[in-house]
């Protein structure tokens, strides 16, 4: 809430301020964000993981939450649902739930 509190222009997540043809500052969104994930794990103290570590795991939980893939691709940027493979994993509670949901199907 800080940062939404601080930001000045449209981006939560500026990447800097440039000029237009007039002089006047603009904003330009943030377009690496390596050192600035690298900075914030090492500030939060927090074991180092790599940063798309956190698409794979919103991925998972979407997949999880019911999202269908076509759409879930879509989300991802993907063109390809065999992309969005990579991604979601799901775990091992998640297909026996699935298995479940085939098996209460079936009985009916």
């Amino acid at each position: 809430m800080k940062r939404l509190a601080k930001a000045k222009g449209q981006y939560l997540f500026p990447g800097g301020r440039k000029t237009d043809e007039e002089g006047n500052p603009v904003d330009t969104p943030i377009v690496k964000v390596n050192g600035a994930h690298t900075a914030a794990v090492k500030r939060a103290k927090v074991k180092a993981f790599r940063l798309y570590d956190l698409r794979h795991s919103w991925a998972t939980r979407a997949a999880q939450a019911g999202v269908d893939l076509v759409t879930l691709a879509a989300m991802l940027g993907h063109s390809k649902i065999s992309m969005v493979l990579r991604y979601a994993h799901p775990t091992e509670e998640h297909q026996f739930a699935a298995r479940d949901k085939i098996q209460r199907y079936n009985i009916k």
